[in-house]
């Protein structure tokens, strides 16, 4: 999958679990993985991160501010951040909208749909 292969991404999940295995299935596709359990957490990984994500994988609901919020921050300091909104709530399609190239996918995903929706957001041309 070279649209994916030494790309960086960044996965906000307030679920370990979820967030596990988002990064297993990344690691499978020699991906760098950036991640956090919240959007503050993100907002200081992105801090210190010695180069730019190329996609944001967040949870819609995070427990301190959403996803979308985190989103439209991170595009302040990576204006080519690829964004990917992911939710247990069918509804946050709605929301996700707010950032108007941003991809949703609806938990629980297969692993096939994760990494379709990501590379093609890369494909996409900012």
């Amino acid at each position: 999958m070279p649209p994916l292969q030494g790309r960086t991404v960044l996965i906000v999940e307030d679920s370990g679990l979820v967030r596990g295995l988002i990064r297993e299935l990344l690691s499978a596709a020699d991906v760098r993985i950036l991640e956090a359990s919240n959007a503050t957490e993100a907002i200081s990984v992105a801090e210190v991160a010695g180069q730019p994500a190329h996609v944001l994988i967040t949870d819609l609901y995070l427990p301190d501010f959403g996803g979308v919020e985190l989103a439209q921050r991170l595009q302040l300091r990576w204006p080519d951040l690829k964004i990917l909104i992911i939710s247990g709530d069918p509804g946050g399609v709605f929301f996700a909208r707010a950032i108007p190239e941003a991809g949703f996918l609806e938990k629980t995903f297969l692993v096939e749909r994760l990494l379709d929706r990501i590379q093609q957001l890369l494909e996409t041309v900012s």
